[in-house]
Formats: structure tokens, sequence, C-alpha cells
């Protein structure tokens, strides 16, 4: 048994990691499910209780990739959700647009503002492990 889990998927795995996530939830109850979708395309959401343990996760510069689909369909009452967080983080400012799209795990590092070296992956999985300090 376990009672806690956190799936993340990056691009379409992201829509896969909500998807698992929701249907093992269905299926064993009360366990608490965390899903991170990295850099993933939009896709329409139910206004469910279980959204709010997904978290949406692009770059200050939004990748194409991030760009695509919505949470909400037009008109319609049961697909008009959202994640229950939608974070943008300050990964490296050198990589926009498709090059971005596969930088959110890079390990090279780059400088900020203050000179302190920094990388994507280690950036992301202290994100993840903040919202998830017991994880």
């Amino acid at each position: 048994d376990v009672e806690r889990l956190i799936l993340i998927g990056h691009s379409a795995g992201g829509v896969i990691a909500y998807r698992t996530g929701l249907e093992l939830q269905e299926h064993y109850g009360d366990q608490q499910i965390r899903v991170f979708a990295v850099g993933c395309p939009k896709f329409y959401l139910k206004n469910i209780p279980y959204n709010e343990n997904f978290t949406y996760i692009t770059g200050q510069n939004r990748d194409r990739i991030t760009q695509i689909g919505s949470w909400r369909k037009p008109g319609s009452r049961i697909y008009n959700g959202k994640p229950g967080r939608e974070i943008q983080m300050d990964f490296n400012p050198d990589h926009q647009g498709w090059r971005f799209h596969a930088s959110y795990f890079l390990k090279s590092s780059w400088a900020d503002a203050n000179e302190t070296f920094r990388t994507n992956s280690e950036e992301l999985i202290a994100k993840i492990y903040e919202l998830c300090p017991d994880g």
C-alpha cells in the first residue's frame, strides 16, 4: 500500500501523468497523488477536486508546446477546470522556443543575475520538493 505518490511528466508525459493519477485515484481512493506536468500542452480538464493536486510548470519564456491547447473547452459545462497550481519558473533565459522545450531537465549550469550558478534540473526538482516536502 502506498499512501503518497508523486507523478512527474514532461511534454505529452504530463498528460499521461495526469490521467494515470486520476485513474489511480478513482481505483484506490484516498491515497494522496500529486501530479507535476512540466512543459506540457494544455488539455481539457473537468472541474474536479483531484485538480488541486495537479501542478503545471513552465519556464518564464513559455515554449511552443505549452501554448498548444486549452484547459477549458469553449461552451462546455463539463470541461471547465484548471490545474490547482500554474507555476512559471526562472530557468536558463538563453533557452527559448523549441530549444527550451528540451531544456527543463538540463544539468548544464548557468549564472543568474547574482552570479550564482544554477541548473534547470536542480531548480525543477527543488521546486517539486518545496511543494511536496513530505514526499
